[in-house]
């Protein structure tokens, strides 16, 4: 399977709105002012009243009303608007995957805000340098299962007989497509001209050792095993999972780590469980 048998395929999946790339774009740079993207943010009424639904969920842990996207800025702080425009946004794309991956409606979105929410906790225990960028990695590192789904639902016997095989997924998927969803949603990344940051932690979050910056990738792979161990959006991918050892050595984190972090991840399932039902479109 190649990129430009797939690319039908892209033109078909919801996107990102233009203004939300945009606006990850723009939300590192030093001469970008909040005005500068509050009015970006504006420009979509959309985009404006899904900034303001996450605001007000109880996700973001904020005690007042927010009645404006400048607002939320203002208390939430220039760098999380990122975690706020990518979790707005990301409950409409995050559709699919049903028919091959096994996967039920909320799933994909669940699993990636699981995924996300874990990468706040791991960056409390670690010094990441661009926690924007690990959030949306890890809430849009499943992506590629969207364009997946149709082959993997008429041509996927082979898959599965793999991982009936305890064949690790992403491997299962090579084997029988020539490609893992991992790589195709770089593809899809770069297509909707992600910054390529995003695009590499995506493609590579199974194989962070291949990243340009292995760090954001690894905490990816960390986030998605944390989600996966508890269960949280797993469908056809529901394999037992652990974390491997020189995984943690190389972001100096301990088995104890792990299981601090999963039990932190699982008290906020409530949140996220509500956020993600709420978000993904009937």
């Amino acid at each position: 399977m190649t990129r430009d048998e797939l690319t039908p395929i892209f033109d078909k999946i919801h996107p990102l709105p233009e203004v939300a790339v945009r606006v990850l774009g723009a939300v590192d740079r030093d001469d970008t002012t909040v005005d500068d993207l509050a009015g970006l943010i504006r420009r979509d009424p959309l985009l404006d009243a899904a900034c303001l639904r996450v605001a007000n969920s109880p996700l973001m842990g904020i005690r007042y009303t927010i009645d404006s996207v400048e607002r939320a800025i203002a208390l939430l702080g220039r760098r999380a608007l990122t975690k706020l425009i990518i979790t707005a946004c990301a409950g409409d794309t995050l559709q699919g995957g049903g028919a091959g991956y096994r996967l039920e409606r909320c799933d994909l979105f669940r699993h990636g805000l699981a995924a996300a929410v874990a990468s706040e906790l791991v960056a409390g225990r670690l010094h990441v340098a661009n926690p924007g960028l690990v959030y949306s990695a890890c809430l849009l590192q499943d992506i590629g299962k969207i364009a997946l789904d149709t082959w993997v639902a008429e041509q996927g016997i082979a898959l599965h007989e793999l991982m009936d095989d305890e064949v690790p997924f992403p491997e299962a998927e090579r084997l029988a497509f020539g490609v893992d969803h991992a790589t195709v949603g770089g593809w899809l990344a770069e297509s909707w001209a992600f910054p390529t940051p995003l695009v590499e932690a995506i493609t590579h979050h199974h194989h962070p050792e291949r990243a340009a910056d292995p760090t954001v990738a690894r905490i990816v792979q960390l986030c998605d095993l944390l989600c996966l161990m508890q269960g949280i959006g797993c469908g056809a991918d529901g394999l037992a999972y652990q974390v491997p050892d020189h995984l943690l050595e190389d972001l100096g984190l301990t088995a104890h780590d792990v299981s601090a972090l999963a039990i932190d991840l699982a008290t906020r399932l409530q949140e996220i469980d509500a956020l993600a039902t709420e978000s993904v479109a009937p």
